[in-house]
């Protein structure tokens, strides 16, 4: 950031002595031509704070003429363009002047036309690393400006205009013009993959404890409940008069439920065994609408779009994914109590690899319940057991895949699955034999 102040400060003061269109004079000494280079005692980074915004300095200069001008500000925008991470001006108003395509790109932003903060931020959250709110990300824009106060190292919790939800790192710095703030420069970093790894690796971490700890709990308890099944049923044939039976049937059923529960459970916990081969994601696709569509779970109608390329992992757990990710999409619907839709498509995503999306038109997540779908036992719904979507999670995860919330609006929930591709791992295994 030094260096762009700096090539920034040298723009400014060229654009300076274009302005003025007169020789560059101090008292006592002899003036200089408009083409001179500045004194070598003056600090260039001093030219960006007292104007506030070196590049909107520099291009007020080019506009006034000067092929020097000109060509400095051309150099400034092609290193600024080229800048890894997102770079923001905001003038004292609040304004945004100046974005690089990978602010631009990090916001999802299409055109840059002086739009306020709230037009560019909306009503995103910024916080501290552990999670502690902050605030809304215009308050703390306005507050930098006003106090000229530093925000380093900072979360915005940001969605784009399409809906996609994103981690930024951001650093607002003001700069100042003599005394008075003049304007204000946002460092953004997509931090968006690194916080999800994060998040990734303590869910497993805990999941693993959580196994380890229950595994043999659950073991004992299912024990017990298959010998108060046994006795159940003996009371239920001894009993001659009928409201004995009935309850004795009660008792029956609420033990099978809470087996049912106890056998998910230890399907969660329990090591996996994987066999990885070749899967035609698109038949199987099918298979799961199909198997879901009989159960008659809500009013749905089913719609798989696009091509469906083979993967490579467990075709039986891959089944079991998808199968609870769609019984989800259905619970969701059914719960709006309207006819709905559970939408399927894939997209190309990093090399060798593929993204299946999942979209349903219920009623959506709240925003403070989003980080919670994947935690075992966790649900909003009545008659629900909280393990669907945390076993998609663990198979998809053990074939070295990703499961993630990609959209969570009302009418429109989105889940990504991310698989690696068959004909890549055909491509590494001959790679390897070659070797």
């Amino acid at each position: 950031m030094l260096e762009v102040q700096a090539m920034a400060g040298k723009a400014a003061a060229q654009s300076r002595r274009v302005e003025t269109g007169a020789a560059y004079a101090s008292p006592g000494r002899r003036r200089r031509g408009a083409g001179a280079e500045p004194r070598p005692g003056r600090r260039a980074g001093t030219a960006v704070r007292r104007r506030g915004s070196g590049l909107a300095t520099a291009r007020r200069g080019a506009k006034s003429g000067g092929a020097g001008a000109e060509a400095r500000l051309g150099w400034f925008r092609q290193i600024f363009s080229q800048l890894p991470s997102g770079v923001m001006y905001f003038d004292r108003d609040g304004r945004l002047q100046e974005a690089n395509p990978a602010a631009r790109a990090a916001l999802g932003l299409r055109t840059v036309r002086q739009p306020s903060a709230r037009q560019v931020f909306g009503r995103a959250e910024m916080e501290e690393n552990d999670g502690r709110k902050l605030g809304r990300a215009t308050v703390c824009l306005r507050q930098a400006l006003a106090e000229g106060r530093s925000w380093q190292r900072k979360i915005l919790a940001y969605t784009t205009p399409a809906g996609e939800r994103r981690e930024l790192g951001v650093t607002l710095s003001p700069l100042r013009e003599g005394s008075r703030v003049g304007g204000l420069l946002c460092l953004l970093t997509d931090l968006t993959a690194i916080r999800r790894l994060e998040a990734e690796l303590r869910r497993r971490q805990s999941l693993a404890l959580l196994g380890e700890m229950a595994a043999g709990i659950a073991h004992e308890f299912k024990n017990s409940l298959a010998t108060i099944s046994g006795y159940a049923e003996l009371v239920h044939h001894e009993m001659a008069d009928a409201e004995g039976r009935e309850h004795s049937q009660k008792i029956l059923q609420q033990v099978q439920l809470l087996s049912g529960v106890t056998s998910e459970f230890l399907a969660f916990a329990r090591p996996l065994a994987i066999e990885p081969e070749r899967v035609g994601l698109g038949r199987m696709l099918a298979e799961c609408i199909e198997s879901t569509r009989m159960q008659r779970l809500a009013a749905a109608k089913f719609e798989a779009t696009g091509e469906f390329p083979d993967v490579w992992g467990d075709e039986l757990l891959l089944q079991r994914a998808f199968l609870n990710l769609l019984r989800n999409a259905c619970e969701a619907i059914a719960e709006t109590g309207r006819e709905g839709r559970v939408r399927l498509w894939s997209a190309p995503a990093e090399a060798g690899r593929v993204n299946v999306y999942i979209e349903d038109s219920g009623g959506g997540i709240a925003p403070g319940l989003q980080e919670k779908v994947f935690v075992p036992f966790f649900t909003t719904k009545p008659a629900g057991l909280g393990l669907g979507l945390a076993l998609a999670h663990k198979f998809i995860s053990a074939l070295d895949g990703s499961l993630s919330l990609a959209r969570a609006e009302a009418g429109a929930t989105t889940f990504m699955v991310n698989l690696r591709l068959a004909k890549a791992e055909s491509a590494a295994a001959q790679s390897a034999c070659r070797g």
